[in-house]
């Protein structure tokens, strides 16, 4: 069985098996055969005919062995070479994986990491035994999970998938991580995935910061009017499709006696007038509800879920809380704005800027009539207080 095994054995001593066995057996046998043949012809004498069979048998067994010997060598220390190829490369490819300043690791189809390198242990804040073995899945946030099962169907799949993922490091901080990963497969280990990806975080953040600036106003915090034009149509929009349209109302402000506040106590007096006004609308409005500046001392609020009624309330607290700052706060002036609705038709095909301008009609509206109500003019001097300017 062992010498069996030996000839078809696929290694080198199986070849050499092969090589050297038919030769033990056929060389004896044919010197043999000259040698009984050589004596039947008178050809020599029996002992030079044996003393020539044993050295030419000594002979050519030596020279068979001694060439595939030598080939065996020679692959032998091929086989060597290439071992210490294969062990420099392996090493190099950890130097990388290790070394490389983007995280690298390996997981399966099911996503279980297999391999980590020592940037992504240094990013995660987790030592390699807390990370190998275990789901990729908990270093995700539970909010991107979706997204995450999302990815391990394209991956497999398709056998590759790039884009943006969060994690959650050991210390509870979110990455941001922008990522190109593939599948690969191996007779030897079978399919895995590598993931190679880049820490953004900080790229990330300042696009969201310069975002953020991009639609809100610097001097009162609230949205401009391209954000609040981005976020109205959203919301538009989820309300028309949603199927669960609970009402949206558009309240239109205007502050009023800017110029004189300007004009009397300073260009900063009435920035600080702004900002109290739009600081008043902000205690009054919910959560859900949108404010913005929409330019110089105009405001705009979009109430979410609000019917004529609520819209009202919600002006008469406007109004009460503009009271209540003039009547406390100390100031020389008082703070005053005009308001106007209009509720929002979410069956209609108007647009926000549309439905603006009809609140501000109804709001010029109720300025108009309240200066003819009170048919008061503003005196020559103005007070220090400027009464004339509290119209709310």
């Amino acid at each position: 069985c062992k010498i069996t095994e030996l000839i078809f054995s696929p290694l080198v001593g199986g070849l050499a098996a092969r090589r050297l066995l038919p030769a033990v057996i056929l060389i004896p046998s044919f010197v043999g055969w000259l040698e009984v043949r050589g004596h039947e012809y008178r050809l020599y004498h029996v002992a030079t005919g044996q003393a020539a069979a044993t050295f030419s048998v000594v002979t050519l067994m030596f020279a068979i062995i001694f060439f595939y010997t030598r080939k065996l060598n020679l692959a032998d220390e091929s086989q060597k070479r290439l071992s210490e190829n294969i062990a420099a490369s392996e090493r190099r490819y950890r130097e990388l994986f290790d070394y490389s300043h983007a995280f690298i690791c390996t997981h399966d189809a099911e996503g279980i990491i297999t391999a980590v390198n020592k940037t992504a242990q240094l990013m995660l804040g987790y030592p390699e035994e807390a990370m190998i073995g275990r789901p990729l899945a908990l270093l995700i946030p539970p909010e991107f999970h979706n997204e995450y099962r999302a990815y391990l169907r394209k991956v497999n799949n398709d056998g590759l998938d790039e884009g943006i993922v969060k994690m959650r490091a050991a210390s509870g901080a979110e990455l941001v991580l922008r990522y190109s990963n593939i599948m690969v497969s191996e007779p030897e280990t079978g399919s895995y995935v590598i993931c190679y990806a880049q820490d953004v975080t900080e790229l990330f953040e300042a696009k969201e910061k310069l975002r953020n600036l991009s639609l809100t106003d610097e001097l009162t915090g609230l949205y401009n009017r391209r954000g609040f034009l981005t976020l109205a149509e959203q919301q538009l929009r989820l309300e028309r499709h949603s199927g669960t349209a609970r009402g949206l109302a558009l309240i239109f402000a205007d502050m009023d006696g800017l110029k004189a506040i300007n004009d009397t106590f300073g260009h900063e007096a009435g920035s600080e007038a702004i900002k109290t006004l739009s600081t008043l609308l902000k205690s009054v409005i919910r959560e859900a509800d949108i404010a913005a500046r929409w330019g110089g001392d105009e405001f705009v609020i979009l109430s979410i879920g609000s019917d004529e009624a609520s819209t009202e309330m919600m002006i008469e607290r406007i109004r009460e809380k503009i009271e209540e700052y003039n009547l406390y706060s100390g100031k020389p002036y008082h703070v005053g704005c005009s308001l106007g609705s209009a509720q929002v038709d979410l069956k209609g095909g108007r647009t926000f800027e549309e439905i603006i301008a009809e609140a501000d009609a109804r709001m010029y509206e109720e300025k108009r009539l309240r200066k003819l109500a009170r048919n008061v003019k503003p005196p020559e001097e103005h007070s220090a207080s400027l009464d004339s300017f509290a119209w709310y």
